[in-house]
């Protein structure tokens, strides 16, 4: 009997990088530059639009001399796609083969940031409108875990009152846009998330409205941080500033 001893050959295989950005570039119209259907309605073509702007925004990959071009394609397909008239006419000029010439000649740079924070902008409108019942439920809880806050209407009036406030403020000098966008998109997708759940996946939905809660309660304490270092008090005031920061580190 002859003893063979076999060792298993190893071939050395690197999975390919991804490089989104370089696949939005290379995609042969609107609909694989945002990566969506073809019957995709307006929220897929926004909630997709709101997804890619975090990796190929300029401010987000400033190193990828890419980003730029990459940014303002994304951003006209989202232009396109988002509004019927507009799409009618562009999947007009796909059955004709011409999309290719669009993707050739994308928008500027200064129209497609100017496009994002509009988007944005209805972003955080949406969001306060729709999330601020939530924060105040959850915001009586905490008081009544924690009475000596004095957690009450007219505070959570006052809170909602600042939100509105940063609102007009953000975007009518949009001096304070950059501090707040991360936690924003942050916010949008966790949205995103509530939505897919079931209506019977509780655990799973106070966990997010908790979450959701700290991501809206953190944009006043971050425009507060930002005006602070031109005035002593911010904009929120000592009180409301402590109570807010209270809440967020024990949700």
């Amino acid at each position: 009997m002859i003893g063979s001893s076999s060792t298993p050959s190893t071939h050395s295989y690197t999975l390919p990088k991804e490089d989104p950005i370089g696949d939005i570039l290379s995609a042969s119209d609107y609909f694989k530059v945002l990566g969506v259907d073809k019957k995709a309605n307006s929220d897929d073509i926004r909630r997709a639009y709101i997804k890619k702007s975090r990796f190929c925004h300029p401010d987000k990959a400033p190193n990828d001399p890419r980003a730029t071009l990459c940014f303002q394609r994304l951003t006209e397909a989202h232009e396109t796609l988002a509004h019927p008239r507009t799409r009618l006419h562009y999947e007009i000029i796909m059955d004709n083969d011409q999309s290719q010439t669009l993707l050739n000649c994308p928008m500027d740079e200064a129209t497609a940031q100017e496009v994002f924070e509009r988007v944005v902008h209805q972003l955080y409108t949406e969001m306060v409108d729709g999330e601020f019942q939530t924060m105040r439920v959850i915001l009586g809880a905490v008081n009544d875990a924690y009475p000596s806050l004095q957690v009450s209407d007219e505070l959570m009036n006052h809170t909602e009152d600042v939100l509105l406030k940063i609102r007009d403020l953000m975007f009518s000098t949009k001096k304070y846009y950059q501090v707040i966008e991360d936690e924003l998109l942050q916010l949008y997708e966790l949205q995103q998330e509530m939505r897919l759940l079931g209506i019977f996946d509780f655990k799973q939905r106070l966990r997010l409205s908790l979450a959701i809660s700290r991501s809206l309660l953190m944009l006043p304490i971050l425009i507060n941080n930002a005006t602070k270092k031109n005035k002593d008090v911010g904009i929120l005031g000592t009180y409301l500033e402590n109570i807010l920061q209270f809440v967020v580190n024990h949700l």
